[in-house]
């Protein structure tokens, strides 16, 4: 098996990720989009290079010194909640800008 960009997968992993993909085939094109574009951040994101010398800091000195495993985990985990958190903000002001054009609408006249 092969991930959504082309990379073979362990075969310990296979079955639980394709079941996992299995259950986001919503958003499965999604996954074939070209980096960096939404969802993806820029090389220059401001929090991705926070997120990258902070998992190098743990690495090198911190909780996770010596434990690369546990450095790309604290990594992985707080990039993926970061790009929930921006793509709900994008969400929230998507939202907004409606309600916004909504409530400016003339209300429907009686035909």
């Amino acid at each position: 098996m092969t991930d959504p960009n082309g990379t073979s997968v362990l075969p310990e992993h296979a079955a639980a990720l394709e079941m996992y993909l299995h259950g986001q085939v919503a958003v499965a094109e999604l996954r074939q989009q070209k980096m960096p574009g939404a969802p993806w951040p820029s090389d220059d994101n401001p929090m991705l290079a926070y997120l990258l010398h902070a998992a190098k800091d743990r690495f090198e000195s911190g909780p996770e010194a010596g434990d690369l495993r546990g450095a790309l985990v604290w990594l992985a985990a707080h990039a993926w909640f970061e790009g929930a958190l921006d793509r709900s903000a994008d969400i929230a002001a998507a939202a907004a800008t409606t309600v916004l054009t909504t409530a400016r609408r003339p209300p429907p006249q009686p035909g």
